[in-house]
């Protein structure tokens, strides 16, 4: 009867560790997205959002593109990477 039992809460563990790491990833994606927000807001993604103080190359008028974005290579490279089997 114990064996029974036992395989029991081996099978609950699986079920909580399986929803602990997609919970991670969820939380993880929604972290990136926001912070990529942020790009797109040219500003902290807050309520209300805080708008980023003007480059230098922006101020000077040299470009007409959004602060902290030029080829778009530091707001791509943001990216959340599953910690599989690691807490």
């Amino acid at each position: 009867m114990k064996f029974n039992e036992h395989k029991k809460i081996l099978k609950h563990q699986l079920a909580f560790e399986l929803t602990l790491k997609s919970l991670k990833d969820e939380v993880g994606q929604m972290a990136v997205n926001h912070f990529k927000k942020s790009f797109d807001l040219q500003g902290f993604n807050d309520n209300p959002v805080i708008p980023w103080k003007p480059t230098k190359r922006v101020r000077d008028k040299r470009s007409r593109g959004k602060i902290l974005v030029q080829t778009g290579a530091l707001k791509k490279s943001l990216k959340y990477r599953s910690r599989v089997g690691k807490r």
